[in-house]
Formats: C-alpha cells, sequence, structure tokens
C-alpha cells in the first residue's frame, strides 16, 4: 500500500515564519531595551555620581577654631555644620571645603563626625593656624588619599596640600598659600611659632606674620592646571584673601602687590569665576575684573570670640547642565533662625 504524501500548505509555512519574525524581532528589541535602561540607571560620571542629577553644590566654611573652645567641646561647629543642607540654595551639597584655620583638625572632624552631613565628602586647605601647631599639617596631608572624587596632586613638595578636582562642571583648586616652592624637606622662609620645619608650613615674611604667597613653582603648576582643565566654571580656594576688606590689609596675598596681580592675571587668563578665600574673619563678597572675590567669615566658636562677624557664614557655589552658576552667602542671625542670604549668579 502507498501512501501519498499530503500536499503542502505555503500559506500556513508562510504565516508560521512571519510569527518566528516576529518573535525573534520582539526579543532582539527587549534586549536592547533592557540593556539600555540598565545602562541608564548605573552609568556614573567620572565623579562617581548618578548622571540624571546635573546639578551640583558645594559648601565652603572657615576660621571655626575648636581648639579656642573654652568649654572644650565642638558643639558650637557642629550646630553650624547641620545647617549645611538646611541653608542649601538647592538643598543638597556634594562636597563641602574648609577653608582654613579649623584647628585642630580633629576636633573639627569630630564636630564634622557628630553632625547630620558626616556622610558628604569634606576637603581641607592649610590656614596659618593649622601650620602654627605640631599636629594639623600632618593631619591634613593624611586626608588626601582618601579625598573623593580623585583629586589631582600639586607640585612635588606640596602634592598632599595643594590640589584640583571636578565635581559636576566645577573645577576646584585648593592652593597651600604657605609651601615655599622647594622639595628639599624644609622651610626655607620661615618656620610659624610652634609650627614645624616644613617645606608645606612655612610664612613668607616672618614666623608670626601670615601673609599668603605664590612661589613659581606653584604659579606653574597651577596654569598648568588651568590649561588642562574642560569644566566650564573654575573656582580656587586658598586661606588667605587677594582683596581683605577689614583685617588683614597688606599682609595677605596684597603684601605683595607683583605677585598678587600675576596670579589675578592668570585668573582673568581662564576665565576662573571665584576666588574663595577667608583669614580676615568679616564675610564679603565683592566683583573684581569679572571674578567673584568671596571673603568666608568665620564659624563655630569665633561667631563669639569678638574678632569678626558675630554670626556664622556658609558660602555655597552651585552649577547645573544648563550652564548656570551661582554663589550665595548664607549667614545666621544669630542662632539661625532668620538666617540672611546673599545671591550672586552669572
Amino acid at each position: 500500500m502507498k501512501f501519498q504524501r499530503k500536499p503542502v500548505d505555503t500559506g500556513d509555512i508562510m504565516k508560521k515564519k512571519q510569527i518566528i519574525i516576529i518573535l525573534l524581532v520582539c526579543l532582539v528589541t527587549a534586549t536592547i531595551i533592557s540593556g539600555f535602561i540598565g545602562n541608564k540607571e548605573i552609568k556614573k560620571s567620572p565623579e562617581n555620581k548618578d548622571i540624571k542629577n546635573t546639578e551640583y553644590t558645594i559648601a565652603y566654611m572657615s576660621d571655626g577654631r575648636p581648639s579656642k573652645d573654652n568649654a572644650n567641646n565642638t558643639d558650637n561647629l557642629t550646630k553650624d555644620f547641620n545647617q549645611l543642607i538646611l541653608q542649601s540654595p538647592t538643598k543638597r551639597v556634594d562636597a563641602v571645603i574648609m577653608v582654613g584655620d579649623m584647628d585642630y583638625i580633629n576636633q573639627t572632624s569630630q564636630a564634622y563626625a557628630e553632625s547630620t552631613v558626616k556622610n558628604i565628602p569634606v576637603f581641607y586647605v592649610l590656614g596659618n593656624h593649622e601650620l602654627d601647631n605640631k599636629f594639623d599639617l600632618s593631619e591634613v596631608k593624611q586626608r588626601f588619599a582618601t579625598y573623593d572624587f580623585h583629586p589631582k596632586a600639586g607640585p612635588a613638595g606640596s602634592s598632599n596640600t595643594t590640589y584640583s578636582f571636578n565635581l559636576g562642571d566645577m573645577h576646584v583648586v585648593v592652593l597651600n598659600e604657605y609651601w615655599d616652592g622647594n622639595n628639599n624637606g624644609a622651610c626655607d622662609w620661615f618656620v610659624p611659632n610652634g609650627g614645624i620645619n616644613s617645606d608645606e608650613s612655612c610664612f613668607k615674611y616672618d614666623n608670626v606674620s601670615d601673609g599668603g604667597f605664590i612661589p613659581d613653582a606653584l604659579f606653574t603648576w597651577l596654569e598648568n592646571d588651568l590649561n588642562d582643565n574642560t569644566k566650564n566654571w573654575t573656582i580656587v580656594t586658598g586661606h588667605e584673601p587677594m582683596y581683605p576688606q577689614t583685617r588683614h590689609i597688606g599682609d595677605s596675598l596684597d603684601k605683595d602687590l607683583t605677585n598678587r596681580d600675576r596670579l589675578e592675571s592668570l585668573f582673568i587668563k581662564h576665565k576662573v569665576i571665584a576666588y574663595i578665600g577667608a583669614h580676615t574673619h568679616f564675610s564679603n563678597m565683592t566683583t573684581k575684573n569679572g571674578i567673584f572675590h568671596v571673603d568666608g567669615g568665620v564659624s563655630g566658636v569665633y561667631t563669639s570670640i569678638g574678632k569678626g562677624d558675630p554670626f556664622a557664614s556658609i558660602i555655597y557655589t552651585t552649577v547645573n547642565s544648563s550652564g548656570y552658576f551661582k554663589l550665595t552667602h548664607v549667614h545666621e542671625n544669630p542662632t539661625w533662625a532668620t538666617p540672611k542670604s546673599i545671591t550672586l549668579s552669572k
């Protein structure tokens, strides 16, 4: 008995092929979409921040000097640290910079650890009083290896106390203005009273004066750093102001006007948006040659010492993806119950 082969239904085969093709297309599309979404959720910027966050804020505080608290506690400084996010114009803070004279550093660190912002990255600028003891320089140098955002080390001889880093569209430079410009292990100018004999702890004029200075080696490093910068907004920080308004006039970076003006010309050339200093204990914001010059005032117990502002100040710089830069100065009046705020923007 012979079996006859059933005629092939070509239409049915075509339908099956179409179904298979559709299923394959759906599978490939789903895989692509899934991979895209997954990458979007985990992809990070070089600063280890989620790329969906396009707004960044840095807070700056200075001259808290918990070592001068006769009660030997850090409550005053912790109180001000607790305001960092509350007073932020964006209600967020991505980094904090201590702009010098936060001696002793271990006390400032304790106040920070006891505050509500203890998990925010913190950076230190050397002030004259960090150098007027035998402890704080080593404390600051040791912290360099732990800093977030992969800071670029400064020149040999100041590699742990001068550095730069990027956050969002901000390029931030921290200068040690008390470096003698050498790398021979000893201060070639004047060793601060009570301090240590080190390249990075050195006063230009005498051992009780604290006028900052930019040696050639530091200027060259800064020039190269600014040449390599690709961010739109550059902020430079250093403890000594370029244009002091109330105290330390003529014995800050303005003690040597030629040296100060060379630095100013470099800032103008590279479109530095702000220079943030401290040291005078009186907060101030001025604009010169298109650059915001800021004095960070005081914080902590130094609001009641009587040698500066009777209120604590916090400075903020904020950038976003639309090319916006905002500089904000917030200060207590006098217990953060009715804070005052001044904003400059570009």
